[in-house]
């Protein structure tokens, strides 16, 4: 009598649901993973317009308080500058040679949850001159240190710094550079 073993009709059934729960399983994951992946490039996309956004008005040569709104594709953007004091009442010094100004950038977008939102808040000094007279004004070394409008200060060339180890090819410290070779 040489019998077969074979796996029953029940055997078969629980190994069949335990595999679809598996896959069911591994579905939703990745699911999750792909939503994931979509909630986080809106948020880069909104942090990249916010980042854009600031950094024009950082740039720009003159500031002008108020408010400034559009849309770029689903993501609609506000800029409000205004001035900052330091104290609650407003009251700024008379002879400041700067202002502070409260440059805020938000973002909103939809979400399926309900609109997202992305704030970006920084401060910029502005000479207190630049703004009166629509010029930047600087030393001019030619007339004994007087002002002269109309002339953009261009920073000095720095010196090349190297990091230590390069450069010599010897993985030294770099010593000899700075103090001159010795």
């Amino acid at each position: 009598m040489n019998r077969r073993r074979a796996f029953t009709l029940i055997e078969v059934l629980v190994a069949v649901s335990i595999l679809g729960a598996g896959v069911a399983l591994a579905m939703g994951l990745f699911a999750g993973g792909l939503n994931l992946a979509s909630v986080s490039r809106e948020y880069v996309n909104a942090t990249l317009l916010a980042q854009e956004l600031m950094v024009e008005r950082l740039s720009a040569f003159t500031l002008d308080e108020g408010e400034e709104s559009g849309e770029e594709g689903d993501y609609r953007w506000e800029v409000d500058i205004e001035r900052y004091y330091r104290d609650e009442g407003g009251v700024e010094e008379e002879n400041a040679p700067l202002r502070l100004y409260q440059i805020a950038v938000n973002v909103a977008w939809p979400g399926r949850l309900g609109e997202k939102r992305y704030e970006l808040v920084t401060l910029r000094s502005v000479e207190r001159r630049t703004l009166t007279t629509g010029t930047l004004t600087t030393p001019d070394e030619d007339t004994g240190g007087g002002r002269r409008p109309g002339v953009i200060p261009t920073p000095a060339p720095r010196p090349e710094r190297r990091l230590r180890g390069e450069g010599g090819g010897d993985g030294g410290t770099g010593a000899e550079e700075r103090e001159g070779g010795r």
